[in-house]
């Protein structure tokens, strides 16, 4: 989120275009006396470069259901809109946004299992085959 008075990226990127728009109608519009300058195309490409590199658009299929429902509460919940909270999901899950999400492991229980005749008799129950299942 851009601070306050500042502009975001994509304002940033839409006001370089406009200029760029700006200053290749003024170049088109008369022609060229010196190969000083540079070309009308040349300028429209380098602020339209600046431009897409200044608001990045991604188009991304095949969003699970579950996923786009969890991403909509989440926009939803902070008072977001979708694209700022997909972007912040990304963010996140890329590990860009500084803070690690706190993860279980298994450590605590790992290597803990006692052995038990009760529980070695029912596990041994289920691994017996029925044979008139099987026919």
């Amino acid at each position: 989120m851009p601070r306050p008075g500042t502009l975001s990226s994509d304002a940033t990127a839409r006001r370089h275009l406009r200029g760029s728009l700006d200053i290749v109608g003024r170049l088109g519009s008369r022609r060229l006396q010196s190969t000083s300058e540079p070309s009308t195309s040349a300028v429209l490409a380098e602020y339209a470069c600046t431009a897409y590199n200044g608001c990045m658009q991604y188009t991304i299929r095949g969003i699970p259901v579950a996923v786009d429902s969890a991403l909509r509460e989440r926009a939803r919940v902070a008072g977001k809109s979708l694209n700022e909270a997909a972007v912040d999901a990304l963010a996140e899950g890329s590990g860009m946004t500084g803070s690690r999400r706190k993860r279980r492991d298994l450590a605590d229980v790992a290597k803990t299992w006692k052995a038990d005749k009760a529980v070695e008799s029912a596990l041994a129950d289920q691994d017996r085959v029925d044979e008139d299942l099987w026919r």
